[in-house]
């Protein structure tokens, strides 16, 4: 009787082990069917544990995860351990990273009796690895636009005031170089700027103090803004927003994401074409959309840009270049004003990208 009880405790508490490690686990005989299952395993399937013993693999698994692990299973049969990783579909309709094994299990004649079958959810890991290699793209993307876009035009400068210190050059031909100086200048400084604001974002650092936003006032600080590019490109320019049209917004923020929208618009129109900035208001929202009739996007671009991406800088239909931030950044700042965004596009024929700004 002491030995019976020994090994009655020792049930219970093997058993209890069993259930409350985190990992999947259970044994099935050589047809597949259920001898035991712990109760992670069952209730990933929608089961209690005493509910899966005599069912078979076929009867509890997808068809789906059942017909892709048969091999592995006639496999595990024949001797060998099998491991594995992959996506699953389990029977929420959630997904998760499964890390499994199968190990046979041999009796006292070296012949397989039953497989042992483990899965450990690693999804949490798999997503930071994801994250992490999405970071490291980042960290790259970022070195280029510091060696690219601001090393590029400080060695210009370095090289104007070289030759001019050497009397290499005349003042004349210094003064030659003022437009293109001033043009890379204000590129240098748009960089800048765009780099530390888009870092501040990534680390929390910029909050939102909405007010009443003239619409039409910013647009126009735009255009003058972008007014030589437009004449150099001999671009139809419309502005159909009215003159009264307010919106709740960080200023800023609407400021910066607007120019950013516009100076695209401009960048990926080829001359002669048209860029237009419209705006509505309804009850719920004012709806402000920037329309271009450039060389549009992809749909892989679009969804990029939608999740904020950094992107490959393109240069524009004129040779114009940028760091690729802008998009990120600007999205990155309307949300941080309860902004919804959507862009539509087709191929040659133009791009919109719509704002939707809640009332207050």
């Amino acid at each position: 009787m002491h030995s019976f009880d020994r090994s009655d405790q020792y049930e219970q508490t093997l058993s209890t082990f069993i259930n409350n490690v985190p990992v999947s686990m259970a044994m099935v005989d050589k047809e597949g069917a259920y001898i035991l299952a712990n109760r992670n395993y069952a209730n990933r399937f929608g089961f209690e544990p005493c509910e899966l013993v005599s069912l078979s693999r076929k009867q509890v698994l997808s068809v789906h995860i059942f017909e892709k692990h048969r091999q592995m299973f006639q496999q595990a049969l024949g001797g060998e351990s099998i491991s594995y990783l992959e996506e699953v579909k389990l029977p929420d309709g959630t997904t998760m990273s499964a890390n499994g094994k199968y190990e046979p299990q041999f009796n006292n004649k070296g012949k397989v009796e039953s497989i042992t079958i483990c899965v450990d959810d690693v999804s949490e890991l798999i997503h930071t690895q994801k994250a992490l290699k999405e970071a490291n793209a980042t960290k790259d993307r970022l070195f280029s636009i510091i060696a690219h876009d601001i090393k590029n035009p400080l060695n210009l400068f370095q090289g104007l005031l070289s030759l001019k210190n050497n009397d290499s050059i005349t003042n004349e031909e210094f003064n030659d170089y003022q437009e293109v100086v001033q043009s890379r200048l204000s590129g240098l400084v748009k960089t800048v700027d765009e780099l530390l604001e888009w870092s501040r974002m990534q680390l929390g650092g910029i909050n939102a103090y909405p007010s009443k936003v003239n619409v039409n006032s910013v647009v126009k600080e735009n255009v003058d803004l972008f007014e030589a590019l437009i004449k150099r490109k001999s671009l139809v320019f419309d502005v159909e927003t009215s003159p009264d049209l307010e919106v709740w917004i960080d200023l800023n923020h609407f400021k910066v994401a607007l120019r950013n929208l516009i100076h695209n618009a401009i960048k990926f129109t080829s001359k002669g074409g048209t860029v237009k900035v419209i705006g509505s208001q309804n009850d719920s929202e004012a709806i402000i959309s920037v329309v271009d009739s450039g060389i549009g996007m992809s749909a892989e671009r679009i969804d990029s840009v939608i999740r904020k991406e950094i992107q490959k800088s393109k240069a524009g239909t004129d040779k114009e270049m940028g760091t690729g931030l802008g998009l990120s950044l600007s999205l990155g700042l309307l949300e941080k004003n309860n902004c919804k965004v959507s862009i539509t596009s087709q191929a040659g024929k133009g791009t919109k990208v719509e704002i939707k700004i809640p009332n207050q």
